[in-house]
């Protein structure tokens, strides 16, 4: 597992930009529904492969509900 060294914080993993990157898709997601539903659609679905991968199942929960608006 590689790790990244920031000037006055402790070293984070690469899991943990994964699951920050993938919370970022989400506010993307919810941000650009309506103007974008299609680019939103791909970004609720990275993340929430994302989320299943670490066994986070509130955030896979939250994605599944936001996908479930778009495509109705």
């Amino acid at each position: 597992m590689r790790s990244f060294r920031t000037v006055g914080r402790e070293i984070s993993s690469v899991d943990s930009f994964r699951l920050q990157l993938a919370k970022t898709r989400v506010d993307i997601a919810k941000v650009i529904m309506k103007k974008n539903p299609k680019l939103a659609k791909e970004k609720l679905y990275m993340a929430g492969e994302t989320f299943k991968e670490f066994g986070r199942t509130k955030e896979v929960n939250f994605v599944s509900m936001l996908l479930s608006r778009l495509l109705n």
